[in-house]
């Protein structure tokens, strides 16, 4: 509403302002006049035909009794701690894995009036929600937010913020199984951004580029890039450049079929991160560990099950999503060791909040679960979760990735008896494989 009035009067928003602010108190112009502000400074102010000093705006705040921000930016001060906290609270509830719950924050928000009067806080808000639309799987709802922060041709020019976006962007196009858009935004980035060094954003975003080669099977391609990313990994030197460096080496590792040496880059991803680092770096390592052995060397079950128990201490002020993936990871533990019944009593701490957790982790819950009940007998619940799982596969983007997620959805149908649903999750796997 104030936008349009002010819009209507010939002079600037702050001129308007101090004229609206003005008449209410029923003073003339020579009322707010000073030795150092003449009467017709202030006209000219009020005209927009000049544009007032910070120490000019100062003396008129106080000379009218408001906060210098309701002169500048039209809101009180009160109003802008609101949004700060409300940015807060919606950050807080995306860090702890509420994404459902972030996502109305941040629309609330960005919906919010007082927000258009505030347009340097419009990118964290509309960053956040993206984050959000991602962790709750609407990958288009997030790409959509994330383009028009991250528009092509200037990435030379790209702010320190800026990288932080094309860096979910990358990671979501690759999600959605875009491999192309992601491989060009990611190497358009990094062409323009490293010659004057790297940095820890820089490193992420080349591991997602790593990522997207392995995806899309250009192996000699991911392997020279793996080669020249470790090394700009060593020259950041942070824990955290590396341990995502030895990550992604262990994703393209694990989508190659090379398992022990998708281990041995877990291990160097979980020595990037001793005992006294950043606990949640820690954590991501130790979480990140457990799902690569799980899954290649099944035979260290128990040792990882006790990794995890130890980590459980830890996660006492972690994130909601990660104590979900720690009793995930546990739960996976627990059938390999053959205590199936361990392993359900784990995933009811996943499934009774497993509808605010990401789409993947949603995904591979379900098909865990359908291998637990399969386990212990239980086919009709096995059934209903293997049906969960399918109804997400069949709307995952075709990579590699996706392609373990049918293979367990086919052996799990097997074990059940379904021999043509079996078969139907084999053609999908061999469907991705052939494009």
């Amino acid at each position: 509403m104030r936008g349009t009035v002010a819009s209507t009067v010939d002079s600037s928003p702050v001129g308007w302002r101090i004229k609206k602010m003005r008449q209410q108190l029923g003073w003339t112009q020579e009322r707010l006049a000073a030795p150092e502000l003449s009467e017709s400074y202030v006209s000219l102010i009020e005209a927009g035909k000049r544009t007032p000093t910070p120490a000019v705006l100062d003396l008129l705040a106080e000379k009218l009794g408001c906060a210098l921000s309701y002169l500048t930016e039209g809101v009180t001060p009160e109003q802008i701690q609101e949004v700060e906290l409300d940015l807060a609270a919606a950050r807080m509830a995306l860090d702890d894995g509420r994404a459902v719950e972030a996502c109305d924050r941040y629309r609330r928000l960005l919906d919010s009036p007082v927000l258009a009067d505030l347009p340097r806080y419009q990118p964290a808000a509309e960053y956040g929600l993206a984050l959000a639309l991602e962790a709750c799987g609407d990958l288009v709802g997030a790409i959509s937010i994330l383009v028009r922060m991250v528009p092509p041709g200037i990435w030379s020019q790209l702010e320190e913020h800026d990288v932080d976006t094309a860096v979910a962007l990358a990671r979501c196009y690759l999600r959605h199984g875009d491999l192309r858009q992601a491989a060009q935004l990611a190497e358009g980035i990094l062409i323009s951004s490293t010659a004057e060094g790297w940095n820890e954003r820089l490193v992420e975003l080349g591991a997602t580029l790593l990522t997207v080669y392995a995806d899309r099977g250009d192996l000699l391609r991911a392997r020279q890039w793996a080669d020249e990313l470790q090394q700009s990994a060593r020259s950041v030197g942070t824990a955290h450049a590396m341990m995502v460096f030895w990550w992604a080496q262990a994703v393209a590792a694990v989508q190659d079929g090379r398992g022990e040496e998708a281990v041995a880059c877990a291990e160097q991803a979980l020595a990037a991160c001793p005992e006294g680092v950043e606990p949640k770096l820690r954590v991501r390592a130790v979480l990140m560990y457990a799902e690569v052995v799980l899954a290649v060397r099944p035979e260290e079950a128990e040792r990882c099950r006790a990794q995890l128990l130890a980590l459980q201490v830890e996660l006492r002020g972690a994130s909601h999503l990660e104590r979900i993936e720690c009793a995930y990871h546990l739960a996976h533990a627990e059938l390999l060791c053959g205590r199936p019944e361990g392993a359900a009593h784990r995933l009811e701490d996943v499934l009774g909040r497993i509808e605010v957790a990401p789409r993947s982790l949603q995904l591979h819950s379900r098909l865990l679960a359908g291998q637990v009940m399969a386990a212990l007998g239980k086919t009709k619940d096995a059934t209903s979760e293997v049906a969960s799982a399918r109804a997400f596969l069949v709307h995952e983007p075709p990579t590699r990735r996706t392609v373990r997620g049918w293979l367990t959805l086919a052996q799990v149908l097997e074990q059940l008896g379904d021999a043509d649903g079996s078969i139907d999750a084999y053609k999908r796997v061999m469907d991705i494989v052939e494009l």
